[in-house]
């Protein structure tokens, strides 16, 4: 897959080591798009270019729906544009050459990720080193030694960080989807659901459509496997307090583990590639190996939120 021209964040990895956040990784929308398409094969063997589609573009909100925020107030120079209402369709385009190449040609505009990310550490709070405040963008929950007792010592805490984009699949409609793809109705429906599998929502797409339950379904299951081995294989290769892992990751009938050792490689653009082989079982005698990386920026922050010495 070829790297998008404008990468934003569409997954944000924190990198715990007891009190401290250590480092914080970015993954590109369009990165972890592709990490969910890895397994598309083995989860939907038969050909359905509309779970493809799906798939694809399930993610475009978190681009077209960015927190402007990031850019406005902390990006510099060039990076405020990405910022701007006006500039909604080149990400489009952006993200359509990356995802469907044959739909539109790379666009001429080009940003680092390394700006990006410092931007994002600008908007969470952490681009001062030092402070003696709290980041704004960030809440800490100390687990302590004695869970009874609120004055025991922290044993380790974990964090939140704010997202880098808004709700990015309710608000998705046709005109959000490039042109040249075709059954837009009906992947717009998808999109829109693929966080929320509500009764009471789904069942209205299932009469117009009968096969809509099950191909969400399948899509859900896609974004679930492609985001938890991301993050694994990032926690693995950074290490911190999360990097032991009990067992596979599974959704509904679909088991998966990790088969090889992780290989780590780093790229001109100083990012990281992590890769492994995962296997996948559906039941006993349908198994198979896929070949799964990830891609990712990473900075060392080492943060303690001051909350947690009170």
């Amino acid at each position: 897959m070829p790297a998008p021209k404008i990468p934003l964040p569409g997954k944000v990895v924190g990198i715990v080591e007891g009190e401290a956040l250590k480092k914080i990784a970015l993954i590109s929308v369009e990165e972890h798009v592709y990490n969910c398409t890895v397994f598309l094969g083995f989860v939907s063997p038969d050909e359905n270019k509309i779970l493809e589609d799906a798939l694809l573009f399930h993610d475009i909100g978190k681009k077209l729906f960015r927190d402007r925020r990031i850019y406005l107030d902390h990006g510099e120079g060039s990076l405020k544009r990405w910022g701007r209402n006006d500039v909604q369709e080149v990400l489009k385009r952006d993200y359509t050459a990356t995802m469907r190449p044959d739909l539109e040609g790379q666009v001429s505009e080009e940003v680092d990720f390394s700006r990006v990310m410092y931007a994002f550490l600008g908007f969470i709070g952490l681009k001062k080193e030092g402070t003696k405040k709290s980041a704004e963008g960030i809440k800490a929950y100390p687990v302590r030694e004695d869970p009874q007792d609120p004055k025991s010592p922290v044993a380790f805490a974990s964090y939140r960080l704010d997202r880098p984009f808004g709700n990015h699949a309710a608000p998705i409609k046709v005109e959000h989807l490039p042109e040249g793809l075709e059954n837009r109705e009906r992947l717009a429906g998808l999109i829109r659901l693929h966080h929320g599998f509500s009764v009471s929502k789904v069942v209205p797409e299932a009469v117009e459509w009968e096969a809509f339950p099950n191909i969400l379904y399948l899509l859900m299951t896609l974004d679930h496997l492609g985001s938890s081995w991301a993050e694994r294989l990032v926690l693995l290769e950074e290490g911190g307090s999360k990097r032991e892992f009990e067992g596979g990751v599974d959704f509904g009938e679909i088991e998966s583990w990790m088969e090889s050792e992780p290989e780590t490689e780093m790229n001109p653009d100083g990012t990281k590639t992590v890769s492994a082989g995962i296997r996948l079982r559906r039941h006993p005698g349908h198994e198979e190996v896929v070949p799964f990386s990830v891609t990712y920026f990473v900075r060392e922050v080492n943060y303690v939120d001051p909350g947690l010495r009170n």
